[in-house]
């Protein structure tokens, strides 16, 4: 830096210059804190969100006070230049893996307010810790942007002040590049802000305008009237300012090579501005649809296909495309019907081969909606090949929403018709999801803090807040979707009935600017909805066994699962004992009644893992309720905690023992663990209630026993382990005559419904029963009868018949010798 400019900038702040190294690393540390970085990593995750409740209480109670001198122009733009390199250097690093962390939960603020009712405020003239109702502030761009969680820069209002802004949620790609940032925030942009808010973070350091919605940043150009008058005391544009279109034709010259370069928002912004100048180009309106399709702002690119429509005079090129467009954009809206219509048109006018494959494409959507007949062992193909983005209708049948008593007149999902084992209820695509394949082998590990409901998550879930916020911002139509979900107790109450009716998009063409004062997104409402709503995506896989994962690190794996929300499902309530499954193939969830439901009967899914032990699925669902009134908790309850702790310790000790050689003193260690274990149940517990410890127990001693060579011991606790799953067995014998008859194919088991224990742990049993039968005892028909219980398992918990089981499963079949069996039998 030259001497002289650090002289003078020092003498500003009234610092000699030799401190200048150790200000600048203070002004990093402060921003570097408040975009997130870990501020203490000795502290746990519970130390840290105490923290910070406790700050942001702090802050609460203070009065609005006047700003603190801006940091000088000179120093705001040194900073961010070198923020800038440091995300440069981010970029060309594949290897290097950067620890972020950010809040969820703490106080934001977005306006309703139109621009023409607020009057403008300048930097000077603001207070921090105060939202300035009734006041806009505008400002323009003078340093590069950056990103780490927030995207920021700094800026000056008309009188020269500077001001540091950080701009949450924006829509942007995830993980926003510098060609991005520098195609939508390059120096010179001017904007407005709605009733901003004025921060000094928590941190410290200087003071900045932090703006959680992206309903309240406007970008403005020459010619808005809300330009009128103004004078920028630094001169009409900034150093470095990049020149900017004046024409027509410019704007389209500039939005083409922005869409090359697949900076699609920004082709949209500067396609926007050329059709100011000249609002009837089909050629402009097409482009910029396209440019919509990209980002997926699906209800804005089929107006500007419906709007070229309009036109008289048009090539059949151009009604071509918009015809397709329009085809492709009622598509990714879930019409299938009427995009069938635009790609028929689009066939007639240009004979288009896309167009007929896209048609055929909504045939299947179409079929797939009214008759739930999918292709579930071909998604699952697609799942582990292709990537999490699958391409099919929702659907829903026999279920509806509804008020129960029982649920203090809350919402339920009730059967309306007598559901069978297996059934298929619901196939549906998320409203927004977030897999860690989205951000392209980033290292980025981001520890997202909920200050709601007191817990972490990964990034997935903090980008899955962005994504939702800038569906509701692109579709505005769809917000009471996700407003009229649960929100916590902090918000007002949702109405009863759900879904809420949405209107059709609309065909007539209003060329309403992208960022506009018309919508609103509430983005703490939307945190408040993901943090009791959000489902994490686990593929659908078949049993691993637990030695071959144990040695994951969990925590990594936790901060990359994926984050998904999907607004009907979000109306089941949770049991530990749910009568219904769910499965993720890619990012579609799958839910199938577990067992036989009658007409009326409340439809329920499990938020956590029945195979956990009554205290830890107590700790696991306190961010929902207090108290779980399902019928393992109401049992579990009864037994008493002493009873479940010793549960808890004896499978502890259980899972050690196993790791040490079988001898004969083993065996009777088994049988003493048993038998503790038994103790602690209740005679008249319900046995379709699934009692994991005691499964543990039988499987253990079952184990301990073949090392002795007592194969039929093995067999009869494992047929009692399963037992203690919960599956009605209705023939345990290990020799002579069959029950019931003499049917080989009859099952061991009664089929009115699966069991809901963790990890398929029930499917799991019957093919070691299989191989005990098949190898230990020699008795191949046994053997084919409990491979034909874990078979229709499968097909009741997942579907696909045994084509899936056989995919699923291969892998385990062979580590047991018994998939040449698994053939031999066929279906």
């Amino acid at each position: 830096m030259d001497p002289a400019l650090l002289a003078q900038l020092m003498e500003m702040l009234g610092n000699d210059p030799a401190t200048f190294p150790s200000f600048m690393s203070q002004m990093r540390a402060n921003y570097q804190k408040y975009q997130g970085s870990p501020k203490n990593g000795e502290d746990s995750i519970e130390q840290q969100i105490t923290k910070a409740k406790e700050v942001f209480r702090r802050e609460r109670m203070l009065p609005p006070s006047p700003a603190p001198p801006p940091t000088p122009r000179a120093i705001l733009q040194l900073l961010f230049e070198q923020e800038r390199c440091k995300m440069l250097k981010r970029e060309s690093s594949h290897t290097q893996t950067y620890l972020r962390s950010s809040y969820i939960g703490a106080p934001i603020d977005f306006s309703r307010a139109p621009l023409s009712s607020l009057t403008r405020i300048r930097i000077r003239d603001m207070m921090v810790r105060k939202r300035h109702l009734g006041n806009y502030f505008l400002g323009r761009i003078i340093t590069p942007a950056s990103q780490i969680v927030a995207i920021q820069f700094a800026a000056e209002d008309p009188e020269g002040d500077p001001i540091h802004i950080a701009l949450y949620h924006f829509p942007a790609p995830f993980q926003a590049t510098s060609k991005f940032l520098d195609a939508i925030f390059d120096i010179g942009t001017m904007f407005v802000i709605r009733e901003p808010r004025l921060k000094i973070p928590s941190s410290g350091g200087n003071s900045m305008i932090r703006v959680d919605s992206p309903s309240d940043i406007i970008f403005v150009n020459y010619g808005d009237p809300l330009l009128d008058g103004v004078i920028w005391k630094t001169g009409s544009s900034p150093p470095q300012t990049v020149p900017r279109p004046t024409t027509f034709s410019g704007w389209k010259a500039l939005g083409d090579r922005q869409f090359r370069d697949q900076q699609f928002l920004a082709a949209v912004l500067s396609y926007t501005e050329g059709l100011k100048l000249n609002p009837t180009n089909p050629a402009l309106l097409l482009n910029r649809s396209m440019s919509y399709l990209r980002i997926e702002f699906f209800s804005r690119a089929l107006k500007d296909c419906t709007s070229v429509l309009q036109f008289t005079e048009i090539t059949d090129q151009e009604r071509g495309k918009a015809f397709h467009r329009a085809g492709r954009a009622m598509y990714g809206l879930g019409k299938w019907s009427s995009a069938k219509v635009y790609f028929e048109d689009a066939v007639r006018i240009s004979e288009s081969e896309e167009s007929r494959m896209w048609s055929k494409k909504c045939d299947a959507r179409r079929k797939e909606q009214e008759t739930g007949e999918f292709d579930v062992v071909e998604m699952y193909k697609r799942s582990k090949t292709e990537g999490n983005r699958m391409d099919v209708a929702d659907f829903v049948r026999h279920v509806t929403v509804t008020t129960m008593e029982s649920r203090g007149g809350g919402r339920a999902v009730v059967a309306t018709q007598d559901l069978k084992a297996g059934e298929l209820l619901v196939l549906a695509k998320p409203f927004a999801s977030v897999f860690e394949e989205d951000f392209h082998g980033s290292q980025e590990l981001h520890i997202v803090l909920n200050l709601i409901t007191d817990t972490s998550h990964g990034k997935c879930h903090g980008y899955l807040i962005s994504k939702i916020a800038t569906i509701l911002f692109s579709e505005p139509v769809k917000a009471d979707l996700i407003y009229h979900l649960y929100s916590g107790p902090k918000f007002s109450k949702y109405p009863s009935r759900y879904p809420p009716d949405i209107p059709k998009p609309s065909s007539q063409h209003e060329d309403t600017p992208l960022f506009n004062d018309q919508v609103a997104v509430d983005v703490a409402r939307i945190q408040a909805v993901a943090s009791f709503n959000c489902f994490a995506p686990k593929p659908l896989s078949p049993v691993v066994i637990e030695e071959r994962v144990k040695n994951k690190n969990k925590t990594e794996e936790r901060l990359k699962r994926p984050s998904a929300l999907y607004t009907f499902l979000s109306l089941f309530n949770h049991s530990c004992v749910p009568n219904c499954s769910q499965d993720f193939i890619g990012d579609v969830i799958v839910i199938r009644a577990l067992q036989d439901i009658s007409q009326g009967t409340e439809l329920t899914l499990s938020y956590g893992n029945a195979g956990n032990t009554f205290e830890k699925r107590k700790e696991h669902l306190k961010k929902w309720f207090d108290k779980c009134d399902c019928a393992l908790c109401e049992v579990e309850r009864l037994d008493g905690a002493a009873a479940c702790e010793t549960r808890e310790r004896v499978v502890a000790q259980i899972k050690q023992a196993a790791k040490k050689p079988e001898t004969r003193s083993s065996a009777q260690e088994a049988k003493r663990y048993l038998k503790e274990i038994q103790g602690t149940y209740r005679s008249s517990t319900d046995s379709r209630l699934p009692r994991i410890a005691l499964y543990e127990a039988h499987f253990h001693l079952g184990n301990q026993l073949e090392a002795l060579g007592n194969i039929v011991g093995l067999v009869e606790e494992h047929i009692k382990g399963v037992r203690a799953l919960g599956v009605n067995v209705i023939d345990d014998s290990i020799s002579g005559p069959l029950q019931p008859g003499k049917r080989v194919t009859a099952l061991p088991i009664e089929i009115d419904g699966v069991p809901f224990v963790p990890g398929g742990l029930a499917i799991w049993a019957c093919l070691a029963l299989t191989t005990h039968f098949l190898h230990g005892l020699g008795d191949k028909i046994r053997a084919e009868r409990w491979l034909r219980a874990a078979r229709w398992m499968v097909n009741v918990m997942h579907g696909g018949g045994d084509e899936l089981f056989n995919i699923m499963y291969e892998e385990q079949l062979d580590l047991w010798s018994i998939l040449d069996f698994n053939r031999l039998i066929g279906p």
